[in-house]
């Protein structure tokens, strides 16, 4: 017995349920919006995903994904972070004006404030030049956006966070558009 690559059996309700999001978001110009999937492991939720991946690029659009790993959950935002990176290699093996525009939209948005999302995303330096003013490369390696409190745990700056949580939202505004949308 044989099963084609790719296709989804018994989830042709959820599928229709996110091409409904991404068309209202895309076709209507809408704000963005935030679907959330949850379940146990091994359910199909990556493969559920996955199938916006061809109407995303179809239209002209990014498709990012990663994965939320449970080894990785003392950092934060290290799914997120991991999948911008992929996305930023991914982006600078592409060329064209849109990739060309793209970039230099996100050096226009993050610009010289950038120390703190190269650390979290390292590929973003493929595409802007690092901030290193003063700092040596020891440093800028050893240094982190999550300085390790006692016994191990992640000390979380709220004034950090905040800057970093924005430079997130610069760098999507950056990156989508009603012609060039993102699913994340």
């Amino acid at each position: 017995l044989e099963f084609p690559q790719g296709k989804l059996y018994g989830r042709d309700e959820d599928i229709a349920r996110l091409m409904t999001v991404f068309d209202r978001v895309i076709c209507k110009g809408e704000r963005a919006e935030a679907v959330t999937i949850s379940g146990y492991s091994g359910i199909g939720k990556t493969s559920l995903v996955l199938q916006l991946r061809q109407p995303t690029t179809k239209r002209g659009g990014f498709f990012i994904s990663g994965k939320f790993d449970t080894l990785q959950q003392e950092k934060p935002l290290s799914a997120i972070a991991n999948a911008l990176d992929a996305f930023c290699d991914d982006l600078v093996s592409q060329s064209g004006p849109i990739v060309d525009d793209v970039k230099q939209a996100i050096w226009d948005v993050i610009g010289n404030d950038n120390d703190a999302i190269t650390r979290l995303i390292p590929n973003l330096c493929k595409i802007i030049p690092v901030n290193t003013v003063g700092k040596s490369t020891y440093q800028r390696r050893r240094s982190s956006i999550w300085p390790m409190g006692e016994y191990g745990i992640v000390e979380i700056d709220t004034k950090a966070l905040n800057r970093l949580i924005f430079i997130f939202r610069r760098f999507f505004g950056a990156i989508a558009s009603p012609s060039h949308p993102v699913v994340l």
